[in-house]
């Protein structure tokens, strides 16, 4: 049953005499005998599509209900080793029962992550800090760059974050089961969009979150012109079904 602003969503209901869930090896069934009031019917905003065959072909839908903001971070003197951290937040609401998958990428292709705003103010040109880069195949459990170079990073967290942002609370990403801690499994954006949150089930209806850690960081032999720099990313969430 769904109204017709769209705020009230109910699944999975049933009038019978019997039925339920039951599994067996690889397979699950759920089945329902009996049925009555079934049926479509309507009353003022509302529409109804009763029984067991209504609620199998009944539309899948996925929101980002609560967005991600822009995120500031810490100004630069342009020389010397520093950084700046910021977050974001957004949150998925899907009726799917086979979940959703969620994505990060940059809006170019190009090895220039956090791009100069060169305008009257902002005097840095054409400089830019390089997409991080980890080390080997998987994020890097700790930031690590060379002392010459200028980078910017993401770190996901939240409980639906992909296998790839979990670590092993010791050294390693890629591997294990824990998926907080702000300092943990940094990563580039890369030349394609970045899986960084999935599931395999509905949301709840208050949805699930996910949290997005940036990070710029200059090296202590690397000089970075001081301005205002900007990467425009998205995200993009889409039901598995």
């Amino acid at each position: 049953m769904k109204s017709g602003d769209g705020n009230i969503v109910m699944t999975l209901d049933s009038m019978n005499s019997g039925g339920g869930s039951a599994s067996g090896g690889s397979y699950s069934l759920q089945d329902t005998t009996g049925e009555f009031a079934v049926g479509d019917s309507s009353g003022g905003a509302y529409n109804m599509n009763a029984g067991y065959q209504a609620v199998a072909i009944e539309d899948t839908t996925i929101a980002i209900t609560v967005a991600p903001s822009d995120v500031t971070m810490t100004a630069y003197d342009g020389v010397g080793s520093n950084s700046g951290l910021g977050n974001t937040s957004l949150t998925i609401v899907t009726n799917s029962y086979t979940g959703y998958s969620l994505s990060l990428a940059k809006s170019n292709l190009t090895i220039e992550a956090l791009r100069c705003v060169n305008d009257l103010v902002s005097k840095c040109g054409d400089s830019y800090f390089d997409d991080y880069a980890p080390a080997g195949a998987v994020p890097d459990f700790s930031w690590t760059m060379a002392a010459d170079k200028a980078m910017f990073g993401f770190a996901p967290k939240g409980g639906d974050i992909s296998q790839r942002y979990k670590n092993n609370d010791i050294d390693t990403c890629g591997t294990g089961s824990i998926y907080d801690g702000i300092n943990y499994c940094w990563d580039g954006l890369g030349s394609s969009a970045s899986l960084i949150a999935e599931r395999n089930s509905p949301t709840s209806e208050l949805g699930s979150t996910t949290s997005i850690y940036f990070k710029s960081a200059n090296g202590a032999n690397h000089i970075q012109p001081s301005g205002t720099y900007k990467a425009d990313l998205v995200v993009t969430a889409v039901s598995s079904s």
